[in-house]
């Protein structure tokens, strides 16, 4: 079997993803009964994530600075 490198780049970006989303603990003890709710704390903890990873990016299709929500 010849060694693909594009296909080990993304299967590793998608376990370091399920890596991060299990140390979370509130999405990997899964709290929430209902699907629709873990699904909703599932998209806070990733935009959580993206608030604090990139914290200068652009916000919006102007290019406008996002205003800072969240306080270190």
């Amino acid at each position: 079997m010849k060694f693909d490198r594009e296909a080990y780049r993304q299967r590793n970006v998608v376990e370091r993803s399920i890596g991060w989303l299990k140390e979370n603990r509130r999405v990997a003890t899964r709290y929430e009964k209902l699907a629709t709710n873990y699904l909703g704390m599932l998209k806070l903890a990733i935009i959580r994530r993206y608030l604090t990873e990139f914290p200068n990016s652009t916000w919006g299709a102007c290019g406008r600075q996002r205003p800072h929500l969240i306080s270190n």
